[in-house]
């Protein structure tokens, strides 16, 4: 299957104002506010934003990606930021569970929109006790809720993150977001237990597996009226397209037409110019046929008068010889 890769970096830059570049804002914002201390790893950076975010704030982060084309972009990116900040991030392409961090530390651990993708959490998150200290931050957040998508491996409420990290860490604090959920946590040893969130998860459980359903049901519905406009724009799209052929069709007709009457009254005129040249040819024909008469009949007469010439000569000539 084609990737799809992660576009947060040019929905957060984005100088249009959309819910999503909003939304995706106070996200990302709100990550930033809870990370603590100056060492930070981000995994699962994606184009890197939120880890130039923090090393605007002079913090050191290690920024983690499995895919190349994600960590290639925000390197790009990182070299628009002035050099110091530059000397703040270190982008790498890697897999978080087989990473070797050569036994370094973190004061905060951030994981945005990753857990979903993850089918052994449990692995992931044991790795995670490798890089912190007791008093150490993660950062979590998923989308909260039904969101299809053919990476997603599971749908994430409160209750099954919480099920997820409660034997190793402690949940000091929740944000829902909209579509997506963010939890901060800290390995239980040594928390404050005043500032534990600790919820009814059976309750939890219960609630979000109705919720669930509804959510389901809703969603379900919500795609197929996508799918029905989905379909109805495409048969109008049809129409138009018929539409437009046949308005270019009748453009043709219109303009064959008009070339068709164009010829007629070429022809017409054509046609009148030789009826009245075959007229004239007519009346010529007339005049040479009286012109003809008129020459014969001149003949006749002139060889009439030849005739009577002819007689008188004759008889002349008789008289004269008769005298002889």
């Amino acid at each position: 299957m084609e990737k799809d890769l992660d576009k947060v970096y040019e929905v957060y830059m984005n100088d249009t104002e959309t819910d999503l570049t909003r939304k995706t804002r106070e996200r990302i914002q709100w990550i930033c506010n809870q990370t603590s201390g100056e060492n930070i790893l981000d995994v699962g950076c994606s184009q890197g934003i939120t880890s130039i975010l923090l090393a605007r704030e002079n913090k050191k982060v290690l920024a983690l990606d499995i895919e190349d084309e994600a960590i290639e972009f925000a390197k790009q990116k990182l070299l628009l930021e002035a050099e110091d900040i530059q000397k703040n991030v270190e982008f790498s392409v890697g897999d978080f569970v087989t990473y070797d961090f050569q036994n370094k530390k973190f004061n905060t651990v951030i994981m945005t929109e990753v857990l979903e993708h993850i089918e052994d959490v449990h692995t992931f998150i044991q790795k995670i006790e490798e890089c912190i200290d007791d008093d150490s931050k993660i950062v979590i957040t998923v989308p909260f809720g039904i969101s299809d998508h053919w990476d997603h491996k599971r749908t994430y409420y409160f209750a099954n993150l919480y099920e997820q990290l409660e034997s190793t860490y402690d949940i000091i604090n929740v944000e829902f977001m909209g579509k997506w959920l963010g939890v901060v946590a800290q390995l239980k040893s040594k928390q404050n237990k005043e500032n534990i969130i600790v919820p009814d998860k059976k309750l939890l459980l219960a609630e979000e597996d109705a919720f669930f359903a509804i959510e389901r049901t809703l969603v379900d519905k919500n795609n197929k009226y996508k799918q029905y406009i989905a379909e109805q724009k495409e048969k109008i799209s049809n129409f138009v397209k018929r539409e437009q052929y046949f308005q270019e069709r009748n453009e043709k007709l219109v303009q064959r037409e008009k070339e068709l009457k164009e010829k007629v009254e070429r022809l017409v005129e054509k046609e009148q110019y030789y009826k009245e040249r075959n007229e004239k040819l007519v009346q010529r024909e007339k005049e040479l046929k009286e012109k003809v008469e008129r020459l014969v009949q001149r003949e006749k007469e002139l060889k009439a008068k030849l005739e009577e010439r002819s007689q008188k000569v004759r008889s002349l000539f008789e008289i004269i010889n008769s005298k002889k």
